[in-house]
């Protein structure tokens, strides 16, 4: 272990400390107005609880198996593939859609998993997604899908429209939040840190004007 007296700070309650994980990036983003925000945020019900009680897929999509455990997926192979890279800020660059050359697959899912109407999120800082309605596509594990069904697009059109105008605080919140960002990668996520997400049915957060300025010096500075 370690000495805690030594890394105690004047504004946190040695409980505090031991007892919430967010304290150190806090400290190191803004202090203790920031360990208020992202504890706020967190009241939220997450981006994957919204979607599991829609019953809705979601998840990474395929990882390509060089050894180990190599499975075929026919509703893979072949099939149309959105490479990360073309999942930019300004949406899908369809001209790089190609064929999934891969035969053998460590993870596969369902066809499910590639149907569309779907929310695509690609597992970077910035938070490039879009939503995706025109047939059967494929992606793989630095991508996260939400789908639903055709009847529910309107619904999952407002999960898109939520992640573009709550894109800072998010952005704010996983750069305190996320234990990947920052520590292990400078700009790469998990899925867990997108499906972990605080999501607002409203489309926004009500941040005070206290917030904003936080959020502000995160996103722009930090």
């Amino acid at each position: 272990g370690f000495d805690i007296d030594y890394y105690d700070m004047h504004w946190l309650p040695r409980r505090l400390v031991l007892t919430n994980e967010g304290v150190w990036r806090s400290d190191l983003l803004g202090g203790g107005r920031v360990l208020q925000f992202v504890d706020r945020l967190k009241k939220f019900n997450t981006l994957e609880q919204y979607a599991a009680e829609n019953r809705w897929e979601y998840g990474e999509g395929w990882i390509e198996a060089k050894k180990g455990k190599r499975v075929p997926a026919e509703h893979i192979s072949g099939k149309r593939w959105l490479p990360s890279s073309c999942l930019t800020a300004d949406g899908i660059d369809e001209s790089g859609i190609r064929a999934v050359k891969a035969t053998l697959f460590k993870t596969y899912y369902s066809e499910r998993r590639f149907t569309p109407p779907m929310v695509l999120i690609r597992e970077q800082m910035n938070l490039p997604h879009a939503l995706w309605s025109k047939g059967y596509l494929t992606y793989s594990q630095q991508i996260v899908g939400v789908c639903a069904s055709k009847e529910e697009i309107g619904t999952l059109t407002r999960v898109s429209t939520w992640l573009d105008q709550s894109k800072r605080p998010l952005q704010a919140f996983l750069a305190i939040a996320s234990p990947r960002l920052f520590g292990q990668k400078a700009t790469a996520l998990t899925a867990n840190d997108i499906f972990s997400l605080p999501y607002s049915a409203e489309g926004h957060f009500g941040l005070s004007a206290t917030e904003q300025v936080l959020v502000d010096d995160i996103v722009d500075y930090y």
